[in-house]
């Protein structure tokens, strides 16, 4: 009689773990192969992140960790900030316009920036 019970609640914790897996599966599947392409941004703002240490603990030890430095740009209409590389920060300024290649979920419908490589558009106006 316990070991009936017992074994219903194996068998609904296996049943919960695979759902998951799937699910987990199907995000990623999702983000994989989405809609890829590029989109117009403006430039909101730009900041740079210094380089700084933290330290963890492992056993008896304190092992330092290193971040390196970081160039980021926060974009107007996707509303995302991404990473850049330091001359395409520099060439920068905010309000520009830019091209940023995209993906777009299918399933959830959330678009967000897959590779931030910079190409300036001069002359363009959104309107």
């Amino acid at each position: 009689m316990i070991s009936d019970f017992f074994e219903e609640v194996i068998y609904f914790v296996l049943l919960m773990f695979f759902l998951l897996l799937c699910f987990l599966i199907f995000i990623a599947m999702d983000s994989c192969f989405g809609k890829k392409n590029f989109e117009i941004d403006n430039v909101r703002f730009k900041y740079y992140k210094s380089g700084y240490m933290t330290y963890v603990n492992s056993g008896k030890s304190v092992v330092p960790v290193y971040h390196p430095e970081s160039y980021n740009i926060e974009l107007k209409e996707l509303n995302q900030t991404c990473e850049v590389e330091k001359s395409e920060y520099d060439s920068l300024k905010e309000g520009d316009t830019i091209k940023v290649k995209v993906s777009k979920s299918s399933f959830f419908g959330v678009r967000y920036v897959l590779n931030c490589k910079v190409k300036k558009i001069p002359s363009y106006r959104r309107d």
